[in-house]
């Protein structure tokens, strides 16, 4: 509900301005229900149907729907190498640039920087060198951007898969060689082994934090972002395939009995259910 309300705030914003016409008809439509199917013999529920904009730079709904998707497909992955290789351990990497005041230039700036990153432990690997980004063997990674006032703050959060421990001044010296203007790193080790989701979320998260950016900053994001590859990986777990389709993977009906449940968007009191329906079996 409060992801959908952000989400009218942006559709009211955009009313008025004849250039986001579609992006406006496409918010006002978005969400307003959402069909569940409730496999209540095994206690799992499904998002069904539900019309959406996906516009996930401008709608927080999409958004949190879209990185679900990347999340779940993620962690498979995760599981099935960390299977395969036990002593793998994963470990969250942050880079960060410079703030600056286009967000455009900031943007190629850090896209570039770890273009440069990932070649040099590529061209290690290939001359049998050692550089401490060397050490990763498996990333995936997303861009994500704030504005608090000053300037445009470019970071990415980034998975990474190793054997050997990353050190943070080394790593902080390379990357500053790399950007020019940054030295600002931060290597934190997974602590959830048993629940590995919890810290994937902090990956898939939204590339722009709603809640912390004006609608006029918000808007300004998605004309620049819009189009831009802003998730990226790259070894072990290069090659994820994500659905496309922003529902969830269904449970076969012939198989197990469900409920649905209609769920519909009003102003005053955010999502309620509506109608609830057994399907017999």
């Amino acid at each position: 509900s409060n992801a959908k309300r952000r989400s009218r705030e942006m559709q009211a914003f955009l009313q008025d301005q004849p250039l986001f016409l579609d992006e406006y008809r496409k918010l006002r439509d978005c969400g307003n229900f959402l069909l569940f199917h409730h496999y209540y013999t095994i206690g799992k529920v499904r998002l069904h149907h539900a019309c959406l904009c996906r516009k996930h730079l401008l709608c927080p709904l999409c958004a949190i729907l879209r990185a679900s998707k990347f999340l779940r497909r993620y962690v498979e992955r995760f599981k099935f190498v960390k299977s395969e290789n036990e002593a793998l351990r994963a470990s969250m990497v942050t880079l960060t640039v410079k703030n600056g005041k286009r967000l455009g230039e900031r943007f190629e700036h850090l896209r570039n920087c770890y273009r440069k990153l990932e070649q040099s432990r590529r061209d290690a690997a290939r001359r049998g060198d050692q550089v401490e980004w060397g050490k990763v063997l498996g990333l995936v990674g997303t861009y994500e951007f704030t504005n608090k006032g000053k300037g445009w703050h470019a970071h990415m959060h980034i998975l990474v898969l190793h054997t050997e421990k990353i050190w943070t001044g080394s790593l902080s010296k390379q990357w500053k060689k790399i950007t020019g203007d940054s030295m600002m790193v931060d290597v934190t080790p997974f602590y959830n082994k048993d629940a590995p989701e919890i810290d994937f979320l902090e990956v898939f998260k939204y590339a722009l934090k709603f809640s912390e950016m004006s609608l006029e900053d918000n808007l300004k994001a998605y004309e620049v972002l819009s189009g831009k590859r802003l998730v990226f990986s790259a070894g072990l777990l290069r090659g994820v395939k994500v659905p496309e389709s922003l529902m969830d993977e269904p449970i076969d009906p012939a198989e197990l009995p469900y409920i649905e449940l209609l769920y519909n968007y009003n102003e005053k009191n955010g999502y309620q259910l509506k109608e609830k329906f057994k399907v017999p079996f």
